[in-house]
């Protein structure tokens, strides 16, 4: 009978296993990038809007600029995914000081990432570009994912943020 369970299990989590090796790149990072978004956007809910300009310390950004901030380095690599130098996201106003608009912000901010890997080939991540400067050559998957790693870092930065006014931080919902 434990045989038997233990074999189950076995398949139901070799199947899982071969349905991620599946996956593309651009299916992963997609998943990925939306429960990112969720996270941000949780985070961003419970801060109260008298605290959007909560800073710990003098030398460091506010809540409301980190987010700011985010929302920016969505947009800035797209030049260097898809050549286009314009991007919508420097249209949006990230002036304004309120929970409504920072969590619009930051879905447009989403939605445009979304449709930029959408569009791209999966040849087309292994293509090298330069990035920021002319002797830094990455292909464009090593953007999307400093894209993640850099709303990584600063996701743990509003997490600091929202203890240090003692509210709780939304549940880490994975990778």
């Amino acid at each position: 009978m434990l045989t038997r369970f233990l074999l189950i299990i076995l398949i139901c989590l070799s199947n899982n296993i071969i349905s991620y090796a599946q996956m593309s790149f651009s299916e992963w990072y997609l998943e990925s990038m939306h429960r990112a978004e969720t996270y941000t956007i949780d985070a961003i809910n419970r801060m109260p809007a008298d605290k959007l300009n909560f800073k710990p310390v003098t030398e460091v950004s506010t809540f409301h600029d980190q987010v700011t901030h985010v929302i920016k380095n969505i947009g800035f690599p797209q030049t260097y995914i898809t050549g286009d130098r314009y991007s919508p996201i420097r249209e949006l106003d990230l002036e304004a000081n309120s929970k409504e608009k920072l969590v619009s912000n930051i879905e447009i901010a989403f939605q445009h990432l979304y449709a930029i890997v959408r569009q791209l080939d999966e040849h087309e991540l292994y293509m090298m570009t330069n990035f920021f400067r002319e002797d830094v050559n990455m292909d464009k998957r090593a953007i999307l994912l400093l894209i993640k790693n850099h709303l990584t870092l600063h996701q743990g930065q509003m997490v600091v943020y929202l203890r240090l006014n003692g509210i709780t931080p939304p549940s880490f919902n994975g990778y």
